[in-house]
């Protein structure tokens, strides 16, 4: 998808029919974040802003743990190397790479990952994909490859709520939601 293509089909707050979308549009994904709070400044703008994201839903969602899980060890790994050093400290939950960590399961979680580390992980740790994780998938929409998989991934139905910011994608695992699939425009 073109950023043209993402303009015209994304959501704003005045069309979301879902109050847990609602909530999490305009709650957490619209409001600022003090650029000092997060050390960011070295960050490119597309970082920063992935960065304020990925921090505004471990505050609101009160998750514990961050495990990571990226594949494309040769693109820009600025957020996941935030994420390792800048997150803990500013928001107090623990940082771990898949397969390093000790399931830490019933504790609210982060997947920090890129999209063929997605798909890895949930081929791997199905286990770990319960209602207490969110995935924040990064890199969605920068190659043809990415977006294939990001396809697979939104037409997955045990993701349950798959929601598409341009910059990265978000997935939910809650059963208690209905399967729904949006783009919201940030």
């Amino acid at each position: 998808m073109n950023k043209i293509t993402y303009l015209i089909a994304g959501k704003t707050q005045y069309k979301l029919h879902s109050p847990f979308v609602f909530s999490l549009y305009t709650e957490v994904l619209l409001p600022k974040v003090d650029k000092r709070l997060l050390k960011i400044k070295e960050l490119s703008y597309s970082d920063r802003r992935n960065a304020a994201f990925v921090y505004k839903i471990v505050d609101y969602y009160e998750l514990k743990n961050v495990f990571m899980q990226y594949v494309d060890r040769e693109g820009n790994n600025d957020l996941f190397l935030w994420a390792e050093d800048v997150l803990p400290e500013v928001s107090g939950v623990q940082v771990n790479r898949m397969g390093d960590e000790k399931d830490i399961l019933g504790s609210p979680n982060l997947l920090l990952c890129d999209v063929a580390g997605f798909v890895s992980a949930k081929e791997e740790r199905k286990s770990f994909f319960s209602t207490e994780t969110v995935a924040v998938v990064t890199g969605i929409h920068t190659s043809s490859e990415n977006e294939r998989l990001w396809r697979v991934i939104s037409n997955d139905n045990s993701n349950i709520l798959v929601i598409d910011i341009y910059s990265m994608g978000i997935v939910f695992f809650r059963k208690e939601l209905s399967v729904q699939r949006f783009i919201l425009k940030v």
